[in-house]
């Protein structure tokens, strides 16, 4: 009978320390679930920066192509130069796209913050 009391009060304590530490190794569990949330969070959003950062860019380089072109049919050579509707439609598609470009850089602009 003695034997049997030891044996219930050990079984008791054993279930007592098991339930203690898996009570502790849930929460390690949640704490780590709720830190990996949050890496991947931060990961998307750096992602997110990188991207629009090389999408901002590729738009200057686009930009910067675009006035370098814009400024060669300025100074069109005069055999070209006398047909002035042509360099006006070219002029007139490029500072289109000039303004294309800079209001995707704006939108750029803002999404970043």
């Amino acid at each position: 009978m003695v034997t049997q009391m030891l044996l219930c009060e050990q079984e008791w304590t054993v279930q007592k320390v098991r339930s203690h530490y898996q009570n502790k190794l849930n929460t390690v569990r949640k704490i780590l679930d709720l830190y990996q949330d949050k890496v991947e969070r931060k990961n998307a959003d750096w992602e997110r920066r990188v991207a629009v950062s090389d999408l901002h860019e590729s738009v200057h380089l686009s930009l910067r192509y675009i006035w370098l072109v814009r400024l060669q049919l300025l100074h069109l050579p005069p055999l070209l130069s006398e047909n002035q509707t042509f360099k006006q439609t070219l002029l007139f598609m490029f500072e289109s796209s000039i303004s294309l470009v800079g209001g995707h850089i704006l939108q750029t602009e803002e999404s970043k913050h």
